[in-house]
């Protein structure tokens, strides 16, 4: 892993991470931002002939370079461009207008800025006076317009981005980020999702954004690929992370909810990722409703669901532990244990069972079974023997009819001392 504690001081800065990464990865794909794709090598190049640019239109180490843009390949060139440099990039929220947009030219003072057409429009209204270069027209830097440059010589603690906050609490203030916060933030979120050289992080969140601006680093401390996609669409979001093959995604707040409201769809399992960043995310999302037990190898194992699980006698029982239990009898097909009303307060376990065809179930029997299985407390008091079990359209048991129901004329209770009726399946 790049960028670890007893790196050399030039490896924690950000043209030091790119510099490390390109020659231990060289060749492997770094990045993929609409129809262009680079290697780690030709990224390094790329951010040195991008400096070479900016220095032949007169910007020097320090001066501070705001952009206004979208998600594309000229804005990830003006990062690395920048930091090579060593100027200081101050990505601007594309939404920005009117008084907010005049607070933060004041504050941020940029002698350059990069926007497109409308985005520069607002940037002279609210009082830019620099050199403006607009996408799409042919003044704009690129790489390979000017000769390579070597990279400043940063320090670990000099300025290489300016972000502002959103002033949801006030004003918005400039936070002054030193290069060695991006590679720290690069190493600790790769430890965090445990990324590899074999990952694609996928982000459609806005480069001006701290989180997607940081992918980068993320990338390049452990050799994966970087996907730049696409603004946000709920309903367009797991085709396009399909299509990149992400293996890691990266959401922000109220995204999580949105996507959870989507209706079902082809891509929602035909994906690879498995694992995300996503800060802000509301405690509802976080919830997952599952019950697990950590074990000392920091492996979780899964006991039940929260709403499945049954309290008797002051004692929590797993559902699935007791649905375990009565699957292993040799005359059992499957089972969905659940509670019902005890006459002492909390719950009683009652347990459906769907016999298996040609076998002949004996509920004695499988009580008994159930006492080598399970403490006292957990052996189910209550068992029906049902036809079928009622599943959702994707094959998971809908425990809530089941507790709707509860116990009818058929359910055998052991407690009432009654003999339960043996039936023999047919085959």
């Amino acid at each position: 892993m790049i960028g670890h504690p007893g790196a050399a001081v030039d490896a924690m800065t950000v043209p030091g991470l790119l510099a490390a990464a390109a020659e231990e990865f060289g060749d492997r794909v770094f990045l993929r931002v609409g129809d262009v794709t680079r290697t780690y090598r030709q990224s390094r190049r790329a951010a040195a002939e991008m400096a070479g640019a900016l220095a032949a239109r007169g910007c020097r180490p320090g001066d501070r370079v705001a952009v206004m843009a979208g998600n594309r390949i000229e804005f990830v060139d003006l990062i690395l461009g920048c930091a090579w440099l060593g100027a200081v990039l101050v990505p601007l929220n594309t939404g920005l207008r009117g008084q907010g947009l005049r607070h933060i030219m004041r504050e941020a003072r940029p002698s350059f800025l990069l926007a497109e057409a409308e985005s520069a429009d607002r940037a002279v209204e609210a009082g830019f006076r620099g050199t403006l270069w607009i996408l799409g027209e042919d003044d704009v830097p690129a790489p390979g317009e000017a000769p390579a440059v070597p990279s400043a010589p940063a320090r670990p603690q000099d300025t290489v981005f300016v972000l502002f906050t959103s002033g949801t609490t006030g004003t918005p203030r400039g936070v002054l980020c030193p290069h060695a916060q991006t590679v720290w933030w690069g190493r600790n979120v790769a430890d965090s999702l445990r990324l590899t050289a074999d990952d694609v992080l996928h982000t459609c969140l806005p480069l001006f954004h701290t989180n997607a601006l940081n992918t980068l680093a993320h990338a390049m401390t452990v050799g994966a690929t970087c996907v730049i996609g696409e603004r946000f669409s709920a309903t367009r979001y797991w085709d396009q992370v399909a299509q990149s093959g992400a293996t890691a995604v990266y959401l922000l707040g109220a995204m999580a909810p949105m996507l959870l409201a989507q209706p079902p769809g082809r891509h929602d399992r035909a994906h690879r990722a498995w694992r995300g960043l996503s800060p802000a995310t509301p405690a509802s999302w976080r919830r997952t409703g599952d019950r697990v037990v950590r074990e000392p190898d920091g492996s979780y194992r899964f006991v039940d669901r929260v709403k499945d699980v049954i309290r008797r006698r002051g004692e929590n029982i797993s559902s699935f532990e007791v649905e375990s239990a009565v699957r292993s009898h040799p005359a059992v097909a499957d089972a969905a244990a659940f509670p019902v009303a005890s006459e002492l307060a909390e719950d009683e376990v009652m347990v459906a069972v769907l016999p298996r065809p040609g076998s002949a179930l004996d509920l004695h029997d499988l009580v008994r079974h159930c006492e080598r299985e399970l403490p006292a407390f957990a052996v189910p008091r209550f068992i029906e023997t049902v036809p079928e079990l009622p599943l959702t359209e994707t094959g998971k048991v809908r425990k809530t009819v089941l507790r709707e129901r509860g116990v009818t004329a058929g359910t055998w209770d052991r407690a009432a001392g009654v003999s339960p009726v043996v039936r023999p399946q047919p085959g």
